[in-house]
């Protein structure tokens, strides 16, 4: 059994993204420094000096706010709209997973201690102290808490209202990343053998596994979107699973190795591989347009595509057609739902919105 120091995950900006409708074509922009990143594209709807703070550690996009982690291991959950606090948590140590929203509820991680607490008011729900060992972040339905564990390699499914075991599911290997829980009712997770799979929750009214399928190692995490799980493995190919029976909708660019895990927004699923960045139709997965290799896609916002070059700078590409608009900004720009949050210094940030 792996140790649990060798794999903790430490809290970072991943993706939350919202559909929304494709920009207009723009003309391609370099870097701004002043007034700000792509002044034609984008516009400043906020600027938050979080100086009370101290300076900011990690930042996690979680739902319609973004998770703000301190040196002093606090959390403040801020306004995506107005970049103001909303509430403030502080833990006894840094957490050790990213977090995932559901039913409401976002649980932290703190070595062998879960802090559950209300998405919207910060307030704690349930606070457990137990040696499941999290592989990744749990997820709760609201009434149980769901966790990939590695002592056993199992998921541990405990009652909220007691914090006992309710039931746990054996797996044939380590877990590999976080429980996330799907709109049709399942727990999703992925483990080290190759395969995705599913777990009923409380509104299935049953326990056990759900379904598996085999896709073969999965590059990052799943992606939930709607009835359909999509996954990238180094199978290596792109998949598209029913959310509900696990089937395969599609597979796609066979033989082509994924280096990152896909970003689905408005129809069009993006994927970095080693040949390119390539967006491909989330109904059928045929190629809609092919880019050059050596960027990862890490959000959608407003209808731009966001992704990373190898020098670590952003770029902004039109979701739909793949065609570049701004290149050579910031390396420290996040998608976070229709807002582009900038790190702007050690305390400062500014969100950015699509003109």
């Amino acid at each position: 059994m792996m140790p649990a120091t060798s794999l903790l995950f430490v809290l970072t900006a991943l993706l939350t993204s919202v559909p929304l409708a494709p920009a207009a074509p723009r003309a391609v922009v370099g870097l701004q420094v002043d007034p700000g990143p792509a002044p034609e594209i984008l516009a400043r709807a906020w600027e938050a000096d979080l100086v009370s703070l101290g300076e900011i550690d990690k930042l996690a996009p979680v739902g319609p706010r973004l998770l703000i982690l301190d040196r002093s291991h606090g959390i403040t959950a801020l306004d995506l709209g107005q970049g103001l606090p909303r509430w403030f948590l502080q833990l006894p140590e840094p957490p050790v997973t990213r977090p995932f929203e559901g039913a409401g509820l976002i649980p932290f991680v703190t070595g062998t201690e879960v802090v559950l607490v209300n998405a919207d008011t910060g307030s704690r729900v349930f606070v457990g102290g137990f040696a499941d060992v999290p592989t990744g972040s749990p997820i709760s339905d609201g009434t149980r808490l769901y966790t990939p564990s590695y002592v056993g390699d199992r998921l541990v499914v405990r009652d909220l209202a007691t914090g006992l075991v309710n039931w746990s599911l054996g797996l044939p290997g380590i877990l590999q990343g976080p429980a996330q829980l799907s709109d049709v009712g399942l727990v999703i997770y992925a483990c080290h053998d190759g395969t995705v799979r599913a777990a009923h929750t409380t509104r299935s009214g049953t326990t056990g596994e759900a379904w598996m399928s085999r896709t073969g190692g999965v590059v990052g995490r799943p992606v939930l979107d709607r009835d359909r799980v999509y996954v990238a493995s180094d199978d290596p190919a792109v998949y598209a699973l029913d959310g509900s029976s696990g089937e395969v909708v599609w597979k796609s660019l066979p033989g082509e190795q994924p280096t990152g895990m896909p970003v689905v927004a408005a129809g069009v699923v993006t994927v970095s591989t080693r040949s390119g960045l390539i967006g491909l139709s989330a109904a059928d997965g045929h190629a809609l347009w092919r880019g050059p290799a050596g960027e990862t896609p890490i959000g959608v916002v407003g209808g731009l595509l966001v992704t990373r070059a190898a020098d670590g700078s952003s770029l902004l590409r039109d979701q739909t057609t793949g065609e570049l608009l701004a290149a050579g900004l910031s390396a420290f720009l996040f998608p976070c739902g229709d807002v582009l949050v900038e790190r702007a210094g050690p305390t400062l940030l500014r969100g950015w919105k699509v003109r």
